[in-house]
C-alpha cells in the first residue's frame, strides 16, 4: 500500500510536468510567427501609395497593394478586400482619370475603372494587351497595347472603345504636353508623337530600340531613355525640346548595359534610374554618373518610384515572381528607412 507522503509526492510530480508542458507550449506559441492580418488603412488619408503587383504569369491573380507611410501599414490585395474579386491576369499599371482610379491588365484585355475607395465602377473589356492610359481631355483617354498594334481611344463618358490609331509594334508609356502626346515604343526606334485633336501620329523622334521610359523635367523638356537590343547597342538617355521635336543632349551607355524604369523626384531636377544599381542624375549634368546611388547587393531591383510627398525612393524586388515581392524604402541620401512584403510581381507604384 502506498503511504500518503508517497502519494502526495506522485502528484507533486504530475503537476509539475503539467505545468512544465504548459509554460512549453506557450513559450512555442509566442515565439511562432503570427498571420498577417491586414491592417485598417485610412483611405481618407492623402499620404497613400498603391502598389501594382503582375501576379505569375497566367494565373489570373495580379493585385492592388496599398501602403500607409505614416503608418507602416500595408494591406496586401486591397483590391480584393473592396471587391471580392481578383483584378485579372497580369496587372500592368495604375494612374487617375477623371479623379478615378484606372486600372489596366494586360493579359485579361481590360481597363479597371475605380472610385475612391478602389470599388469597381466601370470596366472596358475586349482590348488585347492594354498597357498605359493616358488622359488627353476630360472626355477622352488613350490606351497603349502590346500586340494590337495600335493605340486606342476611351470615350470617357460611357466608357467605350471608339477608334484606333494605327501604331505598328509595342507601344508603351505615355505623356502629354500640350496637345500632344508623346508615345513610347519598345519595338522601334522612335517615340511617336500623337496630336491629340485629330488623334493622327504627325512625327516622331528617334531615340533607339526599347525606348520604355519617358519623363518631363521642371523645364518642360522631355527625357527618354532607351535599353537597346541585345544585338543592336544603343542605349542612351535623350533630353528632347518638345517646340522643335528635336534631340538637344544624348547620354549614350557602354558595355551593353540595360538602363530601365526611369522617375523624376518631387522638384523634376533629378533623374533616377535602374542600371543593375540604382542611379541618379541632376538635369543639368552634362554626364551620365558613375557612382551608383544605390547598390543593389544581392537584390533583384524591378520597379523604380519617387514619392512625389517626401522624396523618398521605393524600389521593389520580385524575388523571381515566385513569392512575395520586397519592397524597400531609401531616403534621398541613399539611407534605406523600411522593408516590408507585398503580392507577387510588384511593378510600380502610384502615390497619392
Amino acid at each position: 500500500m502506498l503511504t500518503s507522503y508517497y502519494i502526495l509526492f506522485i502528484m507533486k510530480k504530475i503537476l509539475f510536468l503539467i505545468l512544465s508542458t504548459l509554460v512549453m507550449v506557450s513559450s512555442c506559441i509566442k515565439d511562432k510567427p503570427q498571420d498577417v492580418i491586414n491592417p485598417t488603412i485610412n483611405l481618407s488619408s492623402d499620404t497613400k501609395v498603391y502598389i501594382i503587383n503582375e501576379g505569375p504569369f497566367n494565373t489570373g491573380n495580379g493585385s492592388i497593394s496599398l501602403y500607409d507611410p505614416v503608418s507602416n501599414n500595408v494591406s496586401e490585395d486591397f483590391y480584393f478586400q473592396q471587391n471580392s474579386t481578383r483584378l485579372g491576369n497580369i496587372v500592368q499599371s495604375m494612374s487617375k482619370v477623371n479623379n478615378e482610379y484606372c486600372i489596366c491588365v494586360n493579359n485579361s484585355g481590360k481597363v479597371v475603372f475605380c472610385d475612391k475607395n478602389l470599388k469597381k465602377t466601370h470596366e472596358i473589356s475586349g482590348l488585347v494587351s492594354p498597357r498605359y492610359i493616358q488622359q488627353v481631355s476630360y472626355q477622352k483617354a488613350y490606351v497603349t497595347d502590346l500586340y494590337a498594334n495600335s493605340i486606342s481611344v476611351i470615350n470617357l463618358i460611357n466608357y467605350n472603345k471608339t477608334s484606333s490609331i494605327p501604331c505598328y509594334g509595342k507601344s508603351e508609356k505615355m505623356l502629354q504636353l500640350y496637345n500632344e502626346v508623346y508615345v513610347t515604343n519598345t519595338d522601334k526606334e522612335y517615340i511617336f508623337i500623337i496630336n491629340v485633336i485629330n488623334d493622327n501620329i504627325t512625327d516622331s523622334i528617334y531615340v533607339g530600340y526599347n525606348c520604355y521610359g519617358i519623363e518631363i523635367d521642371q523645364n518642360n523638356k522631355i527625357w527618354a531613355l532607351s535599353s537597346g537590343k541585345s544585338t543592336i547597342s544603343n542605349e542612351k538617355l535623350s533630353k528632347i525640346n518638345p517646340a522643335t521635336h528635336q534631340i538637344e543632349n544624348s547620354f549614350v551607355f557602354q558595355n551593353n548595359e540595360s538602363p530601365n524604369y526611369l522617375c523624376f523626384n518631387k522638384t523634376k531636377d533629378t533623374l533616377y534610374y535602374v542600371n543593375t544599381d540604382i542611379y541618379r542624375m541632376h538635369i543639368s549634368s552634362n554626364n551620365l554618373p558613375t557612382n551608383y546611388f544605390i547598390q543593389k547587393g544581392i537584390k533583384n531591383f524591378y520597379g523604380l518610384g519617387i514619392n512625389p510627398n517626401d522624396y523618398n525612393v521605393y524600389i521593389s524586388d520580385p524575388m523571381g515572381f515566385t513569392q512575395k515581392s520586397n519592397i524597400y524604402i531609401y531616403n534621398s541620401n541613399g539611407t534605406q528607412l523600411s522593408i516590408f512584403k507585398t503580392d507577387i510581381g510588384s511593378n510600380s507604384f502610384y502615390f497619392e
